[in-house]
Protein backbone atom coordinates (compact mmCIF):
# COMPACT_ATOMS: atom_id res chain seq x y z
CA UNK A 1 0.00 0.00 0.00
CA UNK A 2 1.04 3.56 -0.75
CA UNK A 3 0.73 4.82 3.06
CA UNK A 4 2.21 1.59 4.77
CA UNK A 5 5.90 2.98 4.69
CA UNK A 6 4.69 6.50 5.47
CA UNK A 7 2.53 5.70 8.58
CA UNK A 8 5.13 3.24 9.90
CA UNK A 9 7.26 6.38 10.45
CA UNK A 10 4.60 8.76 11.81
CA UNK A 11 5.36 10.20 15.21
CA UNK A 12 2.15 10.16 17.93
CA UNK A 13 0.90 12.98 18.34
CA UNK A 14 2.05 14.31 21.55
CA UNK A 15 5.34 13.83 20.22
CA UNK A 16 4.62 17.03 17.62
CA UNK A 17 5.12 20.79 18.88
CA UNK A 18 1.78 21.74 17.79
CA UNK A 19 -1.39 20.59 16.08
CA UNK A 20 -1.48 19.90 12.62
CA UNK A 21 -4.58 20.29 10.70
CA UNK A 22 -5.38 19.49 6.91
CA UNK A 23 -8.37 20.28 4.46
CA UNK A 24 -8.42 18.25 1.50
CA UNK A 25 -10.92 19.18 -1.00
CA UNK A 26 -11.77 21.09 -4.42
CA UNK A 27 -12.68 25.30 -3.23
CA UNK A 28 -16.43 24.71 -3.89
CA UNK A 29 -19.06 26.10 -2.00
CA UNK A 30 -20.21 22.35 -1.34
CA UNK A 31 -16.96 22.10 0.36
CA UNK A 32 -17.75 24.68 3.48
CA UNK A 33 -14.73 26.38 3.71
CA UNK A 34 -15.61 29.27 5.96
CA UNK A 35 -16.52 26.70 8.50
CA UNK A 36 -13.54 25.01 8.04
CA UNK A 37 -11.90 28.15 9.29
CA UNK A 38 -14.62 28.43 12.09
CA UNK A 39 -14.13 25.30 13.36
CA UNK A 40 -10.13 25.39 12.71
CA UNK A 41 -10.29 28.89 15.05
CA UNK A 42 -12.24 26.87 17.71
CA UNK A 43 -9.83 23.77 17.72
CA UNK A 44 -6.84 26.23 17.78
CA UNK A 45 -8.55 28.43 20.99
CA UNK A 46 -9.31 25.03 23.14
CA UNK A 47 -6.03 22.80 22.08
CA UNK A 48 -3.71 25.58 21.77
CA UNK A 49 -1.45 26.92 19.16
CA UNK A 50 -2.63 24.73 15.59
CA UNK A 51 -1.96 25.03 11.65
CA UNK A 52 -4.32 24.78 9.15
CA UNK A 53 -3.30 23.12 5.28
CA UNK A 54 -5.64 23.41 2.92
CA UNK A 55 -5.06 21.68 -0.20
CA UNK A 56 -7.16 21.80 -3.51
CA UNK A 57 -7.30 23.83 -6.56
CA UNK A 58 -8.74 27.50 -5.89
CA UNK A 59 -9.08 30.97 -7.72
CA UNK A 60 -7.52 34.22 -6.16
CA UNK A 61 -10.64 35.36 -5.83
CA UNK A 62 -11.65 32.65 -3.65
CA UNK A 63 -8.24 32.53 -1.78
CA UNK A 64 -8.52 36.58 -0.68
CA UNK A 65 -11.75 35.60 0.85
CA UNK A 66 -10.72 33.10 2.74
CA UNK A 67 -7.74 34.98 3.37
CA UNK A 68 -9.94 37.50 4.97
CA UNK A 69 -12.00 34.73 6.61
CA UNK A 70 -8.86 33.44 8.03
CA UNK A 71 -8.40 36.71 9.19
CA UNK A 72 -11.71 38.13 10.90
CA UNK A 73 -10.88 33.94 13.08
CA UNK A 74 -7.49 35.22 14.10
CA UNK A 75 -5.93 32.84 12.56
CA UNK A 76 -4.85 33.64 9.44
CA UNK A 77 -0.94 33.06 10.53
CA UNK A 78 -1.68 30.07 11.33
CA UNK A 79 -3.26 29.02 7.88
CA UNK A 80 -1.53 27.50 4.69
CA UNK A 81 -2.76 27.59 1.03
CA UNK A 82 -0.74 24.13 -0.58
CA UNK A 83 -3.07 24.15 -3.72
CA UNK A 84 -3.57 21.49 -5.86
CA UNK A 85 -0.64 18.66 -4.49
CA UNK A 86 0.17 15.42 -6.20
CA UNK A 87 1.87 14.46 -2.66
CA UNK A 88 -1.81 14.16 -0.40
CA UNK A 89 -0.76 10.88 1.27
CA UNK A 90 2.44 12.15 2.83
CA UNK A 91 0.68 15.76 4.20
CA UNK A 92 -1.83 13.30 5.72
CA UNK A 93 0.35 11.32 7.24
CA UNK A 94 2.28 14.45 8.51
CA UNK A 95 -1.13 16.07 9.82
CA UNK A 96 -2.99 14.97 13.08
CA UNK A 97 -6.40 15.57 12.04
CA UNK A 98 -8.70 15.96 9.08
CA UNK A 99 -11.55 18.49 8.80
CA UNK A 100 -13.98 17.74 6.67
CA UNK A 101 -17.27 20.01 7.56
CA UNK A 102 -18.82 19.41 3.80
CA UNK A 103 -22.31 20.34 3.27
CA UNK A 104 -22.46 17.58 0.36
CA UNK A 105 -20.11 14.54 -0.39
CA UNK A 106 -20.89 11.30 -2.24
CA UNK A 107 -18.64 8.70 -1.14
CA UNK A 108 -15.70 10.63 0.10
CA UNK A 109 -12.33 9.35 -0.71
CA UNK A 110 -10.17 12.07 1.49
CA UNK A 111 -11.91 9.93 4.27
CA UNK A 112 -10.93 6.62 3.50
CA UNK A 113 -7.28 8.38 2.71
CA UNK A 114 -6.95 9.85 5.92
CA UNK A 115 -7.82 6.48 7.88
CA UNK A 116 -4.89 5.00 5.54
CA UNK A 117 -2.48 7.58 6.45
CA UNK A 118 -3.63 6.96 10.21
CA UNK A 119 -5.07 10.27 10.41
CA UNK A 120 -8.22 10.79 12.18
CA UNK A 121 -11.34 12.49 10.65
CA UNK A 122 -13.59 14.76 12.05
CA UNK A 123 -16.41 15.56 9.82
CA UNK A 124 -20.03 15.94 9.09
CA UNK A 125 -22.73 13.45 9.39
CA UNK A 126 -23.46 12.74 5.99
CA UNK A 127 -24.45 9.43 4.77
CA UNK A 128 -21.42 8.29 2.73
CA UNK A 129 -19.36 9.72 6.07
CA UNK A 130 -21.03 7.83 8.13
CA UNK A 131 -21.49 4.84 6.34
CA UNK A 132 -17.48 4.53 6.06
CA UNK A 133 -17.48 5.41 9.48
CA UNK A 134 -19.64 3.04 10.67
CA UNK A 135 -16.92 0.15 9.24
CA UNK A 136 -13.81 2.25 10.14
CA UNK A 137 -12.34 3.74 13.99
CA UNK A 138 -11.16 7.20 13.84
CA UNK A 139 -13.46 9.02 12.39
CA UNK A 140 -15.47 10.77 14.52
CA UNK A 141 -19.00 12.57 12.70
CA UNK A 142 -20.57 16.06 13.92
CA UNK A 143 -24.06 17.59 12.93
CA UNK A 144 -23.63 20.59 10.81
CA UNK A 145 -25.85 22.53 13.40
CA UNK A 146 -23.52 22.02 15.86
CA UNK A 147 -21.04 25.10 17.44
CA UNK A 148 -17.71 25.39 16.47
CA UNK A 149 -16.91 24.67 19.91
CA UNK A 150 -18.92 21.61 19.98
CA UNK A 151 -16.15 20.52 16.96
CA UNK A 152 -13.42 21.75 19.01
CA UNK A 153 -14.19 19.58 21.76
CA UNK A 154 -15.08 16.67 19.50
CA UNK A 155 -11.36 17.02 17.77
CA UNK A 156 -10.25 16.54 21.80
CA UNK A 157 -12.28 13.80 22.37
CA UNK A 158 -10.95 12.10 19.11
CA UNK A 159 -7.25 12.62 19.32
CA UNK A 160 -7.43 11.33 22.71
CA UNK A 161 -9.44 7.91 21.55
CA UNK A 162 -7.09 7.46 18.63
CA UNK A 163 -3.80 8.34 20.64
CA UNK A 164 -4.39 6.15 23.72
CA UNK A 165 -3.91 3.10 21.97
CA UNK A 166 -0.86 4.02 19.84
CA UNK A 167 0.80 5.29 23.35
CA UNK A 168 0.13 1.91 24.41
CA UNK A 169 1.30 0.12 21.58
CA UNK A 170 4.71 2.51 21.80
CA UNK A 171 5.27 1.96 25.19
CA UNK A 172 4.43 5.78 26.25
Amino acid sequence: SLFLPLVAARPIRSARPSLSCIHVGRFDPPKNHERVLAIFAAINKELGPSTLHLVGRYSTDRHVALMACAESFGVRDQVTFLGERNDVPQLLVASDLLLLPSLREGMPSVVLESVAAGTPVLASTLPGVLEIANEIDGIRCVDLEASNEEWATAARALLAQVEAPLALHQGI
